[in-house]
């Protein structure tokens, strides 16, 4: 991974127990793909029986928010080859989304030593992040209700904005760095401008990145 700006991200010898983790998927006389993925999840108890199999990898099964698998499941739903999946699909919050939401307002603090403690750069407790996912969570699926568009989508959508867009150092508003290339043939900025609270209210909250916290799962 040459040129990539993060590389303390990488975490190699951690990914490599993510892959092998992935290994008990082929236990159990499974030996090829649609043994493990069924093209067709027919009702409930099919859905039911995927998900306990994908959380018997401990990459999946030790996040407690499900992070991991629910990226694993919008995958296969965008695919097209796993049929009925899309019912199984919630956000998958990453801190690209986190980032985004806070700083465009839809998810905010009630007080101000709450916004205080987000624009900290101290490390935060476990249990104060895992709240934020799921209010951001929570957020994401009102936007998905809203916009009448599947959760994956949304999901999908939100990471690339907050990935390449509403980075981490330097918000590009403006859509003129190279990272927003896939953007620009339809906007002239971000699509989220005009109703941005970082944008046109507070721009302190141009500060929040991802949050540091204790006992990050992989």
């Amino acid at each position: 991974m040459d040129g990539y700006e993060r590389p303390e991200r990488i975490k190699p010898q951690q990914r490599a127990e993510m892959l092998r983790s992935l290994s008990v998927l082929a236990s159990e006389g499974r030996a090829t793909y649609c043994e493990v993925i069924p093209a067709i999840l027919a009702d409930q108890h099919d859905r039911e029986l995927l998900l306990r199999s994908l959380e018997k990898c401990r990459v999946f099964a030790e996040d407690p928010e499900r992070k991991k698998l629910q990226v694993a499941v919008h995958h296969f739903a965008q695919s097209g080859l796993v049929s009925g999946i899309e019912s199984l699909c919630r956000p998958a919050i990453d801190y690209h989304i986190m980032r985004l939401y806070l700083r465009r307002g839809e998810v905010k603090p009630v007080s101000a030593l709450g916004l205080e403690y987000l624009l900290s750069p101290r490390t935060k407790r476990r249990s104060t992040v895992t709240a934020l996912r799921r209010t951001v969570a929570s957020a994401l699926l009102g936007v998905a209700e809203m916009s009448g568009m599947a959760v994956a989508t949304v999901n999908n959508i939100e990471w690339w904005i907050g990935r390449s867009i509403c980075v981490r150092n330097k918000p590009d508003c403006l859509l003129q760095a190279p990272a927003s290339d896939w953007l620009r043939p339809h906007c002239s900025r971000c699509p989220f401008a005009d109703t941005c609270v970082a944008l046109n209210v507070d721009q302190s909250l141009f500060s929040i990145r991802e949050p540091n916290h204790v006992s990050r799962v992989y």
